[in-house]
């Protein structure tokens, strides 16, 4: 992570630099400064855009390939004027703009972006200055020689690329709209869908319970049935409360 304190002592230095010769030797401490990596808001304090033009302009071109350039964009001669800390630096800052082309970078496409020699270097540029700087994590595989980007920082947007990055925002916005336009269609169905469901639910309870009463109907019917064929069977045994019944018995006798 950036440690404020560290970018925000260079930045108010630079912006509030009386003297282009103070505001130039800002500059360029800003660009050696380990903790900062965004360098295009700084190109349009008063103080850096006085600089063109100027026996000091080379500290604007400067900033401007840090805000925006790589390794490869830098002149020979300014190469020659970058220190340790800013070629460092530079290199970094390469790196982010090739990780926002693709997450997955061969070792060859490093070796020859950030001019390195070897797989070695590479590697403890990666770790060292990449990965423990916390600008970019991820995986390094020697085998298939990749270096497997999981996150890493943004770099400053050129003003001639805002345009396309609003366009992209917009798609987006519009794409979310149609997500929720979709959701709010599905959720309305579900609900006449719930509705159907529970009104369906509600009829054939109520079928159901119809149905439970016609059968207690019929069974009380069936009840009553029996019990007049259980009364006349009786009868036509010759039961006592039966005067014909009786009076056959006696003539058996």
């Amino acid at each position: 992570m950036e440690d404020v304190e560290g970018w925000e002592t260079v930045w108010e230095r630079t912006r509030n630099a009386k003297e282009a010769e103070v505001c130039a030797d800002a500059v360029h401490e800003a660009t050696r400064t380990p903790d900062l990596f965004h360098f295009g808001e700084m190109l349009g304090f008063e103080t850096v855009e006085k600089l063109r033009g100027t026996e000091h302009g080379n500290a604007w071109d400067v900033l401007e390939l840090f805000a925006y350039g790589t390794w490869s964009d830098a002149t020979e001669k300014q190469r020659e004027l970058l220190d340790e800390a800013q070629r460092k630096k530079l290199k970094q800052l390469t790196l982010l703009s090739l990780v926002e082309g693709q997450r997955t970078l061969q070792y060859n496409v490093l070796l020859e972006a950030l001019e390195m020699e070897d797989i070695r270097s590479l590697e403890d540029f990666l770790i060292n200055d990449c990965m423990y700087a916390g600008i970019a994590q991820g995986l390094l595989d020697q085998k298939q020689g990749t270096f497997e980007v999981t996150s890493a920082l943004s770099r400053d947007l050129k003003p001639e690329d805002l345009g396309a990055l609003i366009e992209t925002v917009g798609d987006w916005l519009s794409t979310i709209d149609r997500t929720i336009a979709k959701a709010h269609e599905r959720k309305t169905w579900i609900n006449a869908e719930n509705a159907r469901i529970k009104s369906e639910k509600a009829d054939l309870k109520a079928r159901a319970q119809g149905l439970k009463g016609e059968d207690s109907k019929g069974e009380d019917q069936m009840e009553g049935i029996d019990e007049d064929t259980a009364t006349g069977a009786v009868c036509r045994s010759g039961s006592p409360s039966d005067p014909v019944g009786a009076s056959r018995s006696k003539r058996r006798r």
